[in-house]
């Protein structure tokens, strides 16, 4: 039996929380009578919020390898993938157009939307959003889980790691060079900047999980003394805080946001080694909660903050406007309430009806 990380949940729900923070300044804040405000102001001027997305690629690429059993088929892999990430993502492709439809007052047919029902987004033919732009994670990590499997399956090991080294090297490094500042569906060439962003995270996932499973043979039966475990806790929360201070809001003078995701890497092994107190500590079933709702809130939010802006701000702009402390967490209440409904209304009825099919 594998060992199941809670407390990677937690992190995974943080990470959501960043998400919408940043789609909370790129829809709602971006207006210029938001700039006098100083809270909105500082979100503005001090944001890494697009780094959790990178993040997430980085723990699905360590669980990937983790939990998979590469003794099925690929056929096989891709239809549990399917049933895992498609109906909630229909469904809120298919509420957003209704929204917008009634928001315009006419009907509204996004033809975008076929690419994303296809999880065809981010494979280089198209560099169009769908009605829900935050699709575009779902198709990567689809295409990109599924070429990884698949390679696992064929090739020699050693060579696998090489070319696993090799794709994160070089991901990132385009990642960087080329990528920072696109739009997640452009195309440079023939690279698509989604693509390289999963490719360069589930390949440092993959490292991670190497490094996880060579550390934990030699840990796993060795007791910690007071201070190797006080050291362990020290740089649990010295990461943790560096990390998401700088993603909710940004705290250091540096711009490349590669120092943030390698941070977040070292954070990611010390949680699943949990050697430290926090570790344990966030060890823990409300932390397995809330990262059971994590994908159905990344997925709704987006839906929620723009619902926000269309109806809440036209309707009442004091409120969003002078009000900060109010407006901000009735965003992330309102995405975590929506999430809720959608994994229970939706995302799990689904899957277990088509698993049994």
């Amino acid at each position: 039996m594998r060992a199941y990380f809670k407390n990677v949940d937690f992190l995974r729900f943080l990470l959501c929380i960043g998400i919408i923070l940043r789609h909370i300044h790129n829809y709602i804040l971006y207006k210029p009578e938001f700039s006098h405000i100083s809270i909105y102001d500082n979100i503005i001027e001090n944001m890494f919020g697009f780094i959790p997305v990178d993040c997430f690629f980085i723990i699905s690429g360590f669980f990937l390898f983790f939990t998979t059993d590469f003794s099925k088929n690929v056929y096989s892999f891709m239809k549990k993938k399917l049933i895992r990430l498609l109906p909630a993502a229909v469904f809120i492709t298919a509420l957003c157009s209704l929204t917008w439809s009634v928001f315009n007052h006419k009907i509204i047919i996004n033809m975008n939307n076929f690419w994303a029902l296809f999880m065809l987004q981010n494979v280089g033919i198209t560099n169009e959003y769908t009605s829900s732009e935050n699709i575009w994670f779902i198709s990567v990590l689809f295409w990109v889980s599924c070429l990884l499997f698949y390679l696992y399956k064929i090739m020699d090991k050693k060579w696998f790691n090489l070319l696993m080294v090799c794709i994160c090297f070089f991901g990132y490094s385009f990642y960087y060079n080329f990528g920072i500042d696109k739009e997640p569906v452009e195309t440079y060439y023939i690279f698509n900047y989604g693509i390289m962003r999963g490719l360069a995270g589930m390949s440092f996932g993959y490292i991670i999980y190497q490094l996880y499973e060579d550390l934990f043979k030699q840990i796993k039966d060795k007791q910690e003394t007071l201070s190797t475990k006080l050291i362990y806790t020290y740089a649990e929360g010295c990461l943790l805080f560096f990390v998401f201070m700088n993603i909710l809001y940004k705290n250091i003078d540096y711009e490349n946001p590669l120092l943030i995701v390698l941070t977040f890497a070292v954070l990611f092994i010390l949680f699943i080694l949990k050697k430290g107190y926090i570790s344990k500590i966030l060890d823990n079933n409300f932390s397995k909660f809330l990262g059971k709702y994590t994908y159905s809130i990344f997925v709704t939010h987006f839906l929620v903050v723009h619902v926000w802006i269309f109806y809440i701000y036209k309707y009442c702009p004091n409120l969003v406007l002078f009000y900060p402390e109010y407006n901000i967490p009735a965003v992330f209440i309102t995405s975590i309430i929506a999430g809720i409904i959608t994994y229970h209304c939706v995302e799990k009825p689904v899957a277990e009806f088509l698993t049994k099919q």
